[in-house]
């Protein structure tokens, strides 16, 4: 567990950016913050009519700290024997079982797909959140003809997930591409999944049979990893060189549930 000073300890662990005065502070405005005071990155917005102010927090933790308790609740909907019932039907045959109800069926697909979206969406986070603001990569064009700069705002903007993930982050921070090795397929699988739930086909619009290989066979895979977990997994291989690492990723509370 990462150590850090009492008055600290309790902060949320998805808060952006936490730490303590060196020293006493008088404000512009003439409020007193003793030494050892926490600060933190702090919004402040319109609400009503009031000024509502609270610290801000890390995007990539919201996401997987979502993703990971949607897909537990999923996972213990799938292993509920309770969550089907057998078909009996004369003419059909005693192997075919279907949900109490589709709502029930809907809920949980909903969560399996929220999930996936939000462990993909906290990598696109990370990966633009760590990019120093002084980079500058430069890339070959699609077609070869010639190599492309870009700075911190153009890699956000324009350079594609597994570009950052498989090329500019490992350059950056100095670790080798995942590329070949294992969390490449996990990335990898992960997107695919979340590309195919964005982007539905019409295959998955229409009546399917066992054979068929749809989203819906995906999202009901009991074997199906914690894709949160797998997603932090990769932020950990990409910042291992990293000797101070964000505060939430440290305190991060989520484990695989057997």
């Amino acid at each position: 567990m990462i150590k850090e000073p009492k008055r600290i300890r309790n902060e949320d662990w998805r808060m952006q950016a936490v730490t303590t005065l060196a020293e006493d502070l008088i404000t512009s405005w003439g409020t007193k913050h003793d030494k050892g005071a926490p600060v933190k990155l702090t919004a402040r917005l319109n609400y009503g009519q009031k000024i509502l102010s609270f610290g801000i927090p890390n995007i990539s933790a919201l996401f997987l700290d979502m993703s990971h308790k949607l897909w537990v609740e999923s996972q213990e909907e799938l292993l509920n024997d309770e969550t089907f019932i057998e078909w009996k039907g004369k003419y059909i045959g005693n192997n075919i079982i279907h949900p109490k109800s589709e709502a029930i069926l809907f809920e949980l697909m909903q969560k399996r797909m929220a999930s996936i979206v939000f462990a993909h969406t906290a990598l696109e986070a990370f990966a633009n959140e760590v990019i120093p603001e002084n980079a500058v990569v430069t890339n070959e064009r699609d077609d070869k003809k010639c190599t492309e700069t870009y700075n911190k705002s153009q890699i956000e903007r324009y350079i594609n997930l597994d570009e950052k993930i498989g090329t500019i982050l490992p350059q950056l921070y100095g670790v080798e591409s995942p590329k070949g090795k294992k969390i490449w397929q996990e990335y990898l699988k992960l997107k695919t999944l979340r590309d195919r739930i964005i982007h539905i086909k019409s295959d998955d619009r229409k009546s399917v049979s066992p054979e068929d290989e749809t989203i819906w066979k995906e999202l009901l895979n009991k074997r199906n990893p914690d894709f949160s977990l797998e997603a932090k997994g990769i932020i950990g291989y990409l910042i291992e060189k990293v000797k101070e690492k964000p505060r939430w990723f440290i305190k991060f509370p989520h484990e695989e549930v057997k």
